[in-house]
């Protein structure tokens, strides 16, 4: 089965992350500025260790037409499919592929409507399922066990990380005033008691800038969790409950300007963009001890960049890929062990088999569900 690109993505959470000194910004107020050439010549590559490569089980019970999320967590594979219109779905997969169970669409107890976005509370390892339609999350054990529901004010939410103590970072995209004509939203906000008490954070977006989703707008590292604002290539540092700008990434000449975007006012004319000639967002971001990972569209294709820390080299993964040390694949998150894990498509894992003459053994076809791929980048 064909994986397409998600449109809302969950985070990922992750608890005790190795020391990321390597990753903290200076002291300055000030965010450190990165700088990718998405054009440099020659081909880079980065000490990729690949630990496994896990076909997912593919029957009619555990297919999908929409890949929203995906979190590699205590072994277990979970996939959540938020189309609304084709079955939405939250699958659990055992670390081997096989099939464990899903959640059923219904108005009874432990049934879903309409799942939306997913987190896993890193206190006690409950998988937490907002329902769109219910306002409303379901809490599950990590084996999709039902718990309850706790409903809440309808607060939209495209994705969420659970902070402790009943609070929330939540993304989204909500009106909060005009002035002289110019619409002004905010993109996080912390809500907490139950989502009875807001806390807009100072990320915004102007006119009528629609948010988008994204594959990951959160990355723990050690105790230190960041989130990106994917129209402005900030990565911000969630200190004592502030955005502290943290990172500014700078692709050059191969981004559209900040001056360009605020131009565009209206949905008509920001939509375009997406998937465009030049960059216009940041959609994901992956931070270990070592290395800064960034993911964004570039020449109507995906494209993952590492900036290694210690020296500032920065690795495309594109280039890893056509050396065949890994397929082609979307990384979705990071594990506290600083293994990255992805999903590959079966038309991308077709052509691994012929670049490299691996897994000769496997018969895979383009109706199968995508792969799970898991590898390490080991300090230089």
């Amino acid at each position: 089965m064909s994986l397409k690109t998600a449109t809302i993505l969950a985070c990922f959470l992750i608890l005790l992350l190795p020391s990321c000194n390597n990753n903290k910004p200076s002291a300055s107020t000030e965010p450190e500025v990165i700088r990718i050439d998405p054009d440099a010549k020659g081909s880079k590559l980065l000490p990729i260790e690949l630990k496994a490569i896990v076909p997912l089980e593919t029957k009619p019970e555990c297919q999908w037409s929409y890949v929203a999320d995906f979190q590699y967590y205590n072994d277990r594979v979970y996939i959540l499919n938020n189309d609304r219109s084709n079955n939405p779905t939250l699958f659990l997969f055992e670390k081997s592929g096989k099939f464990i169970k899903k959640t059923r669409i219904g108005n009874g107890p432990g049934e879903v409507v309409s799942p939306y976005a997913f987190a896993i509370d890193p206190e006690d390892s409950s998988v937490l399922l907002y329902d769109m339609m219910l306002s409303a999350f379901h809490v599950f054990s990590q084996d999709l066990v039902y718990n309850r529901t706790v409903k809440m004010p309808r607060v939209y939410t495209s994705d969420f990380y659970p902070l402790g103590k009943d609070s929330f970072l939540v993304y989204h995209q909500i009106f909060i005033e005009e002035n002289a004509g110019v619409r002004k939203y905010v993109t996080y906000s912390v809500y907490s008691d139950n989502f009875q008490v807001e806390k807009h954070l100072d990320v915004f977006l102007y006119g009528k800038q629609p948010g988008y989703g994204m594959t990951c707008p959160f990355s723990m590292c050690g105790s230190d969790l960041y989130f990106v604002s994917p129209l402005n290539y900030t990565i911000y540092h969630y200190q004592n409950g502030q955005a502290l700008p943290a990172f500014l990434i700078d692709f050059g000449n191969a981004a559209i300007s900040q001056q360009e975007l605020e131009s565009k006012i209206s949905e008509a004319e920001m939509y375009p963009l997406f998937g465009g000639d030049k960059i216009f967002l940041v959609s994901g971001i992956y931070l270990t001890n070592d290395y800064l990972g960034v993911h964004t569209y570039y020449k109507k294709k995906p494209a993952t960049f590492f900036q290694y820390r210690k020296t500032k080299a920065v690795y495309p993964l594109a280039d890893c890929v056509e050396a065949g040390l890994v397929p082609d694949c979307r990384i979705y998150g990071v594990t506290e062990d600083e293994t990255f894990y992805a999903l590959a498509e079966p038309k991308a894992m077709i052509k691994y088999q012929e670049k490299t003459g691996k897994m000769k053994d496997v018969v895979i076809t383009e109706n199968d569900n995508p792969f799970v791929i898991l590898f390490k980048i080991e300090g230089k």
